[in-house]
């Protein structure tokens, strides 16, 4: 099992947990585990059509970008770090 670390706005999708435990040996899987247990956090990871990572929501694997790696294909092992960390937009343009 590895470790999912969820960002503030997703975590009300798992009961207000911060850290959840997910099985899988690649990302994908991993993250397919997270939103088979929280149904309601898929639309927010994975694009409804292609069921691939949603291009802004930004995953890492024991703190590298895993777009750096292979992507959702990523392999993982038992105690990796994962963390979603989702874009963040809006606010004012700098002048």
């Amino acid at each position: 099992m590895a470790q999912l670390i969820l960002p503030t706005p997703f975590r009300h999708y798992a009961q207000g947990k911060k850290v959840v435990q997910v099985t899988g040996k690649t990302i994908s899987e991993a993250l397919w585990s997270f939103a088979e247990q929280h149904a309601e956090i898929r639309r927010h990871i994975f694009d409804a059509k292609s069921g691939e990572l949603r291009p802004f929501v930004n995953v890492f694997v024991n703190g590298e970008d895993v777009r750096n790696l292979q992507g959702g294909t990523t392999q993982i092992e038992e105690g990796d770090e994962l963390r979603i960390i989702p874009n963040i937009a809006g606010g004012r343009p700098a002048r």
